[in-house]
């Protein structure tokens, strides 16, 4: 893979995501919340004391939001500023993941690495669902890459850039942006026998570094919260879900975030795991000899992944902070197939499982864009099928290496990421009836004051509306709204519909909205046969009462 063809291909994949960052509506509920916030904080000029929907806000550190903010005052209040700040800084990691493969395999293993990662379907998704995590897999992989920079080199500079990548990772998601680094540089500094580098005084100046990024976090969540935000932020949010004082508890196992990494480190998660079992493979033999192999992907990819199976509270999101590691890891291994695939006695056992794979995908591809959700757009039908040719020419042309396999893997890739932003999840946001209400409410400009959300509250409502809209579950409450105005618009749901009824409200509909909570999609909803059974309906109600209290 050449310089050049990677450029051409990374502009490919930066144009799908800003395609989708376009078309695609925000998801309920942690994006559209988090560009609430946002709009907020742009509104009120309050950056320091983060707020939702006007009550304090403790939850996540306000790094997203700043950027965010910062994106809607250059651009307006949009699902595209919300994104487009996360999506600069996924460059910064997709080139940091470039230097640092580089750094330990050469120029060709940086190429691949920078493609797998900016191409694995949970990063391609990550660009339009955008969390905090987005911004925190970026930093996270930058602080590693110039702090292993300064442990080859020792160039200052190195280390007050990773440093700097580590503020900033723990101002977007917290501890963990610490943590990671820590414990992937810290695998390859006890495994090559580094000891000067475990109690390095460097490392102090460097902390100094991290404070000074976070103080006005830090001023803030005291002005805010006094102690209490503190040690949320030290402790609790955190580490408080391995010892169960984080409120955050589900049911999941701990080989959630196996199942997890198999489907959202498509189509390269057969290749991810068999470098990882080579790794470890080469790491033993190894082990007790002068010539010590890298560990710091091995360290980092499996540590991680272990400290996150033990919290009692998953999202598969959280484990994507990694996958610049996995990356280089499955660009390693790799660029020595496409160097020595003679000497791998079973490339031919890979390279028709990934072919599988490979098809398998593409049949996804095609059954969704025909029978799921029907295609109907000529360009986007033409893009789907040149990628698709181009792919299964990769597939059966007869080369030397592994190089026509990795071509028809990354296509296959290209072509997931054009299906998913340019035609499934813009579908799907059709489904989202805070999104589409939200949008009719702000066409229509309802005042805030005249709205109410019963029963069916989402988050999208509010930043599709531009307005926060006053919510209740409580039927009294509600009652109590339709008394006091002479006319109330009302969003909400079957079940509202009933309690009116049931309490002799008159109201007359004006629209109503087709309503799934499409980040948990199931089979009935995805089958056309059974979608509508499956589905909900949203309403947007105005009821009038002329004996309402002036």
């Amino acid at each position: 893979m050449t310089k050049q063809q990677t450029l051409i291909y990374l502009l490919v994949i930066q144009v799908i995501y800003l395609v989708g960052a376009v078309l695609i509506a925000l998801m309920d509920n942690d994006a559209t919340q988090y560009a609430t916030i946002a709009m907020q904080m742009f509104e009120s000029g309050s950056y320091l004391e983060v707020a939702y929907r006007d009550i304090d806000y403790l939850d996540k550190p306000p790094l997203l939001f700043w950027l965010s903010s910062l994106s809607f005052s250059i651009f307006g209040i949009s699902h595209f500023a919300y994104r487009l700040p996360s999506i600069i800084v996924n460059l910064l990691g997709i080139y940091a993941t470039f230097k640092l493969a580089e750094s330990l395999y050469g120029r060709q293993a940086g190429l691949l690495a920078a493609l797998v990662f900016a191409s694995t379907f949970g990063i391609v998704l990550f660009n339009h669902d955008v969390r905090t995590d987005t911004m925190l897999t970026a930093f996270v992989i930058f602080s590693i890459w110039q702090i292993m920079a300064y442990i080859q080199q020792g160039r200052i500079s190195h280390l007050i850039m990773g440093f700097v990548g580590i503020g900033l990772a723990m101002l977007v998601k917290g501890p963990i942006g610490l943590m990671a680094p820590v414990l992937a540089i810290g695998c390859q500094v006890l495994y090559q026998k580094q000891w000067r580098f475990i109690f390095h005084w460097p490392w102090v100046p460097g902390l100094v570094i991290v404070l000074l990024i976070l103080s006005p976090m830090l001023i803030g969540l005291y002005n805010q919260h006094g102690y209490t935000g503190l040690e949320f932020y030290f402790w609790t949010q955190s580490f408080g879900r391995l010892t169960g004082e984080n409120v955050w508890v589900d049911t999941t196992g701990p080989m959630f975030f196996v199942h997890s990494f198999l489907w959202s480190f498509l189509p390269w998660s057969l290749l991810a795991l068999v470098a990882y079992v080579k790794k470890w493979v080469l790491v033993f033999k190894d082990f007790k000899s002068a010539r010590k192999q890298e560990v710091l992907t091995l360290g980092g990819i499996t540590l991680v992944f272990i400290a996150m199976s033990l919290s009692q509270y998953k999202l598969p999101h959280y484990v994507f902070v990694v996958y610049p590691l996995i990356a280089i890891l499955t660009a390693s291994f790799l660029s020595d197939f496409l160097e020595n695939a003679a000497s791998f006695k079973f490339f031919r056992v890979i390279s028709i499982t990934q072919h599988v794979v490979n098809i398998l995908l593409w049949v996804a591809i095609i059954f969704i864009s025909t029978y799921v959700f029907p295609l109907r757009s000529i360009p986007i039908w033409i893009a789907l099928v040149s990628v698709l040719v181009l792919s299964i020419l990769s597939m059966i042309k007869k080369s030397v290496g592994f190089s026509q396999l990795f071509k028809s893997t990354l296509l296959t890739a290209i072509g997931l990421a054009i299906m998913l932003n340019m035609h499934f999840y813009p579908t799907l946001s059709r489904y989202q009836a805070g999104v589409t209400a939200g949008e009719f409410i702000k066409e229509k400009d309802y005042p805030a004051e005249k709205l109410l959300a019963y029963i069916a509250f989402r988050s999208s409502l509010d930043f599709y509306s531009g307005r926060i809209i006053p919510e209740t579950k409580d039927s009294e409450v509600m009652m109590q709204a339709v008394e006091t105005h002479d006319t109330l618009i009302m969003f909400t749901n079957e079940q509202g519909l009933i309690d009116l009824q049931e309490r002799q409200i008159n109201y007359m509909e004006i629209q109503r909205f087709k309503d799934f909570h499409i980040s948990t999609l199931t089979l009935p909803f995805l089958n056309p046969a059974t979608r509508e059974d499956a589905t909900d309906v949203a309403y947007l109600l105005m009821i009038t009462n002329n004996s309402a209290v002036q």
